[in-house]
């Protein structure tokens, strides 16, 4: 308990930082879509269909930039956790005098299988908004 509480200290700052700015993020996109959608619209109302298209292109970037930062933020996170849940337990056991290397190896095992599929489904999506 001591050393997952060490590490929860220890971790504060850089979960705290990434809910922020998914905070930030969240609440500067909702702007900015409101903004280009209201451009959108007075652009159809006069007509322009340049503008129309810019500003629909703009919307999909916004979406784009905003799913993009938000897996990044949520990449953080999750691997912020998990980092100081293994160093907690890898304290815990070298204080038992127990040989964790196998365990490590498997844990990084099982995240990097679980991070690679995450990015298998994630990557054409975000390149697919960009294309």
């Amino acid at each position: 308990a001591v050393n997952l509480l060490a590490q929860a200290f220890t971790n504060f700052g850089t979960i705290a930082g990434a809910v922020i700015d998914q905070i930030t993020l969240t609440l500067s996109t909702f702007a900015a879509l409101l903004t280009e959608a209201v451009a959108l619209v007075r652009a159809v109302i006069d007509g322009d269909w340049t503008e129309v298209w810019r500003r629909a292109r703009n919307i999909f970037q916004i979406f784009t930039d905003f799913f993009t930062r938000t897996f990044d933020n949520m990449k953080l996170l999750v691997e912020t956790v998990f980092k100081a849940i293994l160093t907690a337990v890898l304290d815990t056991l070298r204080d038992l005098n127990v040989d964790a290397s196998a365990i490590l190896r498997t844990i990084q095992g099982w995240w990097d299988g679980i991070w690679g599929g995450m990015r298998t489904v994630i990557d054409p999506i975000v390149g697919a908004i960009n294309g």
